[in-house]
Order: C-alpha cells, then sequence, then structure tokens
C-alpha cells in the first residue's frame, strides 16, 4: 500500500496525524470501516439506534390511522431473521454508507409493487453488489417504454460464494446524499464518508499509536551506569539476560549493580491521544448532524441532562425526521400509496426528548391562559386578548395536528 504517515506536533502541544490518500484510500472498504474505526461506528451506532425506534403508521386521506395495514403488518415482521427495529437499524446504517438497496421478494412476477404481493424486503449487503450496466443512461429523458426496459436491467449480488442476477424492478433504492451527482451514477450516490477518510485516517493513527504505547509501558531499556565513566564496561550475555528476567518477573528488585533502567513509552499526557481523537469523533459525528451534546454525553457524560436531552431534540427534527421521510415517501410512491391518498408516517412522538418538549409546551400554555383571564379582567377584548397570548396560534396549530 503506498503513501506514507505525516505527524506534526502544533504550537500548543496537539499532535495531527495524517496519512497520504494514496495509502488510506482503499484499505477498507466504507462499510468495513464504519464497523471497525470507532470515530464512525459512534455516530453510526448513535443515528441507526434513534432511528429505529420510529413507530410506523399508513394515514388515510383524513389522517386517520389505517390499523393492519399491509405495509404496516409487513414491516412488523419484514423477514425471517429481522424485526421491525433490526430492519430499520440496518436501513439507515446502509444508506449512511452512500446508498441502501432493499429486494423486494414477491409472489407476485409480473406486479412487484403490489404490497398484498409481498413476502419479505430485505437489505443487500453494499460490498456484495455489482451494478454491471445500471448506472449508464444514454438518453436526457426517459419515456414510458425506456423505463420499462430500464426495469429489466439487472445488479450482480454475490455472497457466501454464490452469484445471483436481481432485476431493478425488485428493488428500492435510498440514497444518502443525492444519486446522479456524477457521470454514469444514475442509481449510485457518493459517499459523506469519502470527505472523512483524513479524519478517520487520523483516529485510526492516534488509536494504534496509544495501544503501541500501552503495551511500551510495561517495558524497560536497562544499562550499567557508574558516576566513573572511564570505567565503565559492557554488560556481558549473561548479566543482561539476569537483569532482563528479574525486571520482567519481579515488580520490585534491588540490584549489587548500578543501573540505569528507562520506559520505553512516551509521557502520555504530551501525546495528547484522547484529546485528538475526541475532537476527530466530533468532526465525523457533524457530517452525520450528531451535536457535540449527544456525542459528549455518549463519550464521557459531560453534558448536563438539559443539554443532553435538547441534544436529542436537535438530532432528531434535524437529521433522524429527514431520513424518516425519506424511508416514508420511497415505500410510499413503490407501493402505489400515493395515488390511493394514503400516507406513510414515521413518529418519534414517544420517545422521552419528545415527551419533554410537550411538558414545556403545555406550561408555556397554561401561562398563557392566565395571561389572557388578567387580560379579560381588564376588560380586554376577548380576541384581542387571545391575539397577544398568542393562544391563537396554539388554537390553530392543534387543529393542523389533529
Amino acid at each position: 500500500m503506498g503513501g506514507g504517515l505525516n505527524v506534526t506536533r502544533l504550537a500548543d502541544g496537539t499532535i495531527f496525524y495524517e496519512k497520504t490518500l494514496s495509502a488510506f484510500g482503499g484499505s477498507q472498504d466504507p462499510l468495513t470501516r464504519s464497523l471497525t474505526n470507532i470515530g464512525l461506528f459512534v455516530p453510526m451506532d448513535i443515528l441507526c439506534s434513534t432511528f429505529s425506534r420510529a413507530r410506523v403508521s399508513v394515514l388515510d386521506k383524513d389522517g386517520k390511522v389505517l390499523e393492519n395495514d399491509p405495509f404496516t403488518l409487513l414491516l412488523k415482521d419484514p423477514n425471517f431473521s429481522q424485526s421491525q427495529t433490526d430492519f430499520l437499524y440496518k436501513h439507515l446504517w446502509f444508506k449512511s454508507l452512500g446508498r441502501n438497496i432493499t429486494r423486494v421478494l414477491s409472489s407476485s412476477s409480473t406486479n412487484p409493487n403490489d404490497i398484498t404481493k409481498v413476502m419479505s424486503l430485505e437489505h443487500l449487503i453494499p460490498n456484495c453488489i455489482n451494478d454491471k450496466e445500471i448506472n449508464k443512461m444514454p438518453k436526457m429523458k426517459l419515456a414510458s417504454s425506456d423505463k420499462r426496459e430500464l426495469l429489466k436491467r439487472e445488479i450482480e449480488y454475490k455472497t457466501s460464494g454464490t452469484s445471483r442476477k436481481i432485476p431493478l424492478s425488485e428493488l428500492a433504492f435510498f440514497y444518502d446524499i443525492a444519486n446522479g451527482m456524477t457521470d454514469d451514477s444514475y442509481f449510485s450516490s457518493p459517499s459523506r464518508i469519502t470527505a472523512l477518510e483524513p479524519t478517520l485516517c487520523n483516529i485510526e493513527e492516534a488509536q494504534r499509536a496509544k495501544n503501541i504505547n500501552l503495551k511500551f509501558s510495561a517495558k524497560f531499556l536497562t544499562s550499567n551506569r557508574t558516576m566513573d565513566m572511564s570505567v565503565v564496561q559492557d554488560m556481558s550475555a549473561q548479566e543482561k539476560r539476569d537483569v532482563e528476567n528479574i525486571l520482567y518477573n519481579k515488580d520490585v528488585h534491588a540490584s549489587n549493580y548500578n543501573l540505569d533502567v528507562k520506559s520505553l513509552a512516551n509521557d502520555f499526557s504530551k501525546l495528547l491521544y484522547d484529546d485528538s481523537t475526541a475532537s476527530d469523533m466530533a468532526k465525523a459525528a457533524s457530517l452525520f448532524g450528531i451535536n457535540s451534546d449527544t456525542i459528549n454525553w455518549w463519550a464521557a457524560g459531560q453534558s448536563t441532562y438539559d443539554n443532553r436531552i435538547m441534544g436529542y431534540l436537535d438530532l432528531i427534527q434535524g437529521s433522524i425526521q429527514f431520513a424518516a421521510d425519506d424511508f416514508a415517501n420511497t415505500w410510499a410512491t413503490y407501493f402505489g400509496y400515493h395515488k390511493e391518498s394514503k400516507t406513510i408516517k414515521l413518529s418519534y412522538d414517544h420517545m422521552p426528548a419528545m415527551a419533554v418538549m410537550e411538558e414545556k409546551r403545555l406550561e408555556a400554555k397554561e401561562r398563557k391562559s392566565k395571561m389572557l383571564e388578567k387580560l379579560i379582567k381588564s376588560n380586554v377584548p376577548y380576541e384581542q386578548a387571545m391575539i397577544i397570548c398568542e393562544l391563537d396560534k396554539e388554537l390553530k396549530d392543534d387543529g393542523k395536528n389533529r
């Protein structure tokens, strides 16, 4: 593997490890890196764990929940080996690598989009997929006949030494950023992990260097020493073996030799491995929309309870809900729910962080109600008092949410 490692110590003592991209790129695929690099695994685990806690429902055109809808029943038991929670977790993990492709296994070979015929949904492992020719688009605009031909194109999927071809008609695509960003990438999306390569490399090298120094902390370099340097003699081979055996097998030893013993490990307080790793992890987390309060609570419980709650609220509203809406809209389109005026919804209102916000909302509403009562007693017209207290907005919002 080409490239090399540059180590730079800044004026404030901070150490920066940087491996050239030729050495970093290609050493691991995104999936392997996400499962082995702590700086990538942690934010993705937080993201996917939170996403997987969604409550899934299907609503009719009036916003009423449809009990026992085929999609919600399917998602409760998506395939032989996964629960709904597992399925959602894995969905966002693969999508966060750049793209998630889910196969729809149906009992109908002519219409895999019929939700009543679907037997299971299965995520395809990203590094087992060969796109073949699916991304080549010779035309700028596709006619209906072109789309039908396009759906006949196949990807190659190879697992456990077995290769199979799967037509596009059986696949649903979810993109982390956006598809078609580069030439011949109609069904492909860039991975944000590419932009994180230098940061992830720093984390790997810092962890590796710290591990090496921990091992060296138990090793010592010894030599015979005397105040009169003119009479120093080299240790004999036997003396060297005796000293090594004594130092490694005894915690404390009093020797007649005049020895100088030095630890082979560096001063950990000056290396700042943990500080460097924490800084790089924060960068990686921010690229996935995870704020510092959330990641700090996971790392060392440094955030206060209130900050942690607000951090999770920001995560849910800013990142998770966006991914949830994309999940819902893509499946609603795939199964033709939009044509039936049905909506798939993923909600997180049941989570503790959201409950705290609801309590604060009710407390604020109570304060406004007391203010309204005082204004009315002061002979302020009811409608004007409602506007002053902003309770008119509350009533409108409550009406929309029903």
